[in-house]
């Protein structure tokens, strides 16, 4: 089983997953925070630096767009390919109302109509760009060669590969059926399924018994997200669903970011924490070729190591002190849980105005006791 990190607005920039890849070991993909489709076809300045092939490890690391017509969509889909890119994900999750209110995000599952005629055409088009020798995959309609397309994409023969974040539903899980039937149709190198509807953002608990109903239906890879926050939490996972393709871990991951290590070391007794490599490289070093920590360095340390190193990659990104410590506090609202009883300590950073301060208070919070696993914090609108 792979384990993903989750897009996170405002959270997984580069700067994040570039610090996490040196660090930590166990993220098999990061996927970025979506770029939003538009009929403009341009991308934003931050949107083109987040996907810059300079700032990703180009085998690991995976640009997602929030998908509009199915025209301009391949438009942004032959710049993901001709940068460098072997997958793309189309975000059919975002909850967030100005994008649900347009149709896009998880608002288009409400319309499953709509969703079944956007992917029709959007996997023709790549179908017309493969036979002209610019596409990367077949449109396949039963539900046998969909499966056959589907493992040639896995295979890395088909050039990108697409695979598809959803919800359970937009307001009811009244249309998982027909999401099954039309997911089923495609192509889709692999479904990763938030087990939440998109009404309800990120509040209350994952419906465990709605998801079931995807993994058993979807004749593609199944991807978990929701909530993994322990080792506890995907233990219980793994056993109820021991076939799963991966999980998918935002918050958790922020909280604790050796957590995608102690699952990987979990399902692999035999390989020692410290040593788990993402991507499946050979044992201390990273793809980007980064030696990992020491078995010596204990988590704390660890822990202290990336948030330095995080901020300074912030201030490379930004190169002001504001933006900088505007990011590092969204890391907080996920980290802070995992020093409890220091809420005060954690509120007193909240007030810093600039980067020495930010660091000194920041400091005397990492330098407590670390107790990661705890569940608080809430997902930034976007993941």
């Amino acid at each position: 089983m792979k384990i993903y990190s989750a897009p996170m607005q405002g959270v997984t920039g580069w700067p994040f997953r570039m610090t996490h890849l040196k660090h930590y070991g166990g993220v098999d993909r990061y996927y970025m925070p979506f770029i939003s489709v538009h009929q403009t076809r341009a991308m934003k300045g931050g949107e083109k630096r987040d996907m810059d092939p300079a700032h990703n490890e180009m085998s690991c690391m995976v640009p997602q767009l929030l998908p509009a017509g199915a025209e301009d969509t391949l438009f942004y889909m032959e710049m993901i390919r001709s940068a460098g890119y072997d997958e793309v994900s189309l975000n059919l999750g975002c909850p967030a109302r100005t994008v649900v209110t347009k149709g896009k995000g998880a608002g288009i599952l409400e319309d499953t109509g709509k969703l079944d005629e956007f992917l029709e055409h959007l996997f023709t088009g790549m179908e017309a760009e493969a036979c002209g020798g610019a596409g990367s995959r077949l449109l396949e309609g039963a539900q046998s060669e969909a499966r056959s397309a589907c493992e040639t994409s896995q295979s890395g023969r088909s050039g990108l590969r697409v695979t598809i974040k959803t919800r359970i539903g937009m307001n009811s899980t009244d249309q998982i059926d027909e999401l099954i039937r039309i997911y089923n149709r495609y192509p889709i190198a692999e479904v990763q399924v938030h087990a939440r509807l998109g009404k309800d953002a990120y509040n209350g608990i994952p419906d465990k018994e709605a998801f079931r109903r995807f993994y058993d239906g979807i004749i593609h890879p199944v991807c978990y997200n929701g909530d993994i926050c322990s080792i506890e939490d995907f233990r219980k996972l793994h056993e109820e669903f021991p076939d799963l393709s991966a999980v998918m871990i935002g918050r958790g991951l922020v909280a604790d970011p050796m957590l995608a290590e102690k699952i990987q070391a979990d399902l692999n007794p035999d390989m020692q924490q410290g040593h788990i490599q993402s991507g499946h490289t050979q044992p201390g070093h990273t793809q980007s070729g980064h030696t990992q920590p020491s078995r010596v360095q204990s988590e704390h340390e660890r822990l202290i190591r990336f948030h330095d190193d995080l901020c300074n990659a912030w201030y490379e990104c930004y190169g002001q002190e504001h933006p900088t410590i505007c990011r590092m506090l969204e890391i907080w609202d996920y980290l802070g849980a995992s020093f409890p009883g220091n809420e005060r300590k954690v509120r007193k950073i909240r007030k810093a105005r600039d980067l020495q301060t930010y660091r000194q208070l920041a400091g005397e919070v990492l330098n407590q006791d670390y107790c990661p696993g705890a569940k608080s914090g809430s997902f930034p609108v976007g993941h």
